[in-house]
């Protein structure tokens, strides 16, 4: 479950590195009744990452140890990031944290990850991954993105179940078969047009509800995703479109991704689709 509110400045900031460096981050959930402010996954690893910013305080980094320790103890993740921006932070502090499995990182860390991550991109990612305290994945660099793997969610085997359904049997080219996916109970949605050389995405951002600079950043997240698996998206005033090939594997993951991450869906959403095969 995702809250309201769109994240702090400090928030948005470790948010980017992670984007950069190519990981997929989600803002604001609430997890087993606490809001957690950035959470990612990494090869099957759940990271919940804590953003605080002061004004020369005296923050009891001791205390907030103590309370992620306790808290983690309910909510289950495999690594917790104590981001500390304008608190001192104490050796002391450092070997407690190490001792609960908690890494902290504060003003210059943060500062020289996100300087490299904008500078180097995916090259720093093994670098993030060793401050936050995860192993990297071996080969990870190697694989090709249709071979990255996506978990097989009810969600992503609905879409590729759909998608498989639409190639194999649907007609192509010119008002050929197209399928729809909808979240139960939001606007947006993804299709996906039958072509001669490939399925044609199509998320359209229609409604005069949209915020037009909330559109943009959503409309330029899509694109930063597409691009990541070496898809390349065309913005226009109302859409994201891109060919997709066919793999349905990857199509399915990434569509699942622009639901969570750019829409913001709860993990366990609904779909309902809208599927026509004859054009």
């Amino acid at each position: 479950m995702t809250t309201s509110r769109s994240g702090t400045l400090l928030e948005r900031t470790v948010e980017q590195i992670l984007r950069l460096v190519g990981l997929n981050p989600l803002l604001n959930q609430i997890r087993e009744g606490y809001e957690i402010d950035v959470t990612f996954e990494y090869s099957g690893k759940k990271v919940a990452m804590e953003c605080k910013q002061y004004e020369r305080s005296t923050l009891a980094v001791r205390n907030l140890i103590h309370q992620w320790d306790s808290k983690n103890r309910e909510l289950n993740f495999d690594k917790i990031v104590l981001v500390l921006i304008g608190s001192e932070i104490s050796d002391k502090d450092y070997q407690l944290a190490k001792k609960y499995d908690i890494s902290i990182w504060d003003e210059s860390k943060l500062t020289s990850l996100l300087n490299e991550a904008i500078e180097g991109k995916t090259k720093v990612k093994d670098k993030v991954l060793e401050q936050i305290g995860l192993e990297v994945e071996k080969g990870e660099e190697k694989q090709k993105p249709s071979q990255r793997e996506f978990a097989e969610t009810p969600q992503i085997k609905f879409i590729k179940e759909k998608l498989d359904e639409l190639v194999g049997s649907g007609k192509r080219g010119a008002f050929g078969a197209f399928v729809s996916f909808y979240p139960k109970g939001m606007d947006h949605f993804v299709q996906f047009a039958l072509d001669e050389n490939s399925l044609i995405m199509d998320v359209p951002f229609l409604f005069e509800n949209v915020d037009p600079a909330e559109k943009m950043e959503k409309m330029k997240q899509i694109r930063d995703l597409l691009e990541s698996y070496n898809i390349s998206p065309i913005i226009n005033d109302s859409a994201v479109q891109a060919e997709c090939g066919f793999d349905s594997n990857l199509i399915a993951g990434i569509t699942d991704r622009i639901f969570k991450q750019v829409f913001q869906t709860q993990d366990n959403y609904e779909i309902e689709v809208n599927l026509e095969l004859e054009g």
